[in-house]
C-alpha cells in the first residue's frame, strides 16, 4: 500500500504525499473531511468508482487543482 495515504476501514484520512496527479486507492469508500487539505501539489485526482462519501472541505486550500476524475 502506498504510504502517501492514511486509510482506515475504507476512509481515507489523510494525504501526505507530493504528487501532481494522485490516483485513490481502489478500496476506499470515504474521503474524510478535510483529507486532501491545503494539499498545494495536486493539480489532478482520481477517485475510483467505490467512493460514495466525499467529506466536508476535503479538497479545501487545494487551489492548484484543475480536474477531479
Amino acid at each position: 500500500m502506498n504510504s502517501d495515504f492514511v486509510i482506515r476501514n475504507g476512509e481515507l484520512i489523510r494525504y501526505h504525499g507530493h504528487s501532481s496527479e494522485i490516483v485513490i486507492p481502489d478500496g476506499v469508500a470515504v474521503i474524510g473531511s478535510s483529507a486532501f487539505e491545503f494539499c498545494a501539489y495536486a493539480e489532478r485526482v482520481v477517485i475510483p468508482d467505490g467512493v460514495i462519501v466525499i467529506g466536508a472541505h476535503a479538497f479545501s486550500g487545494c487551489y492548484h487543482l484543475r480536474e477531479v476524475v
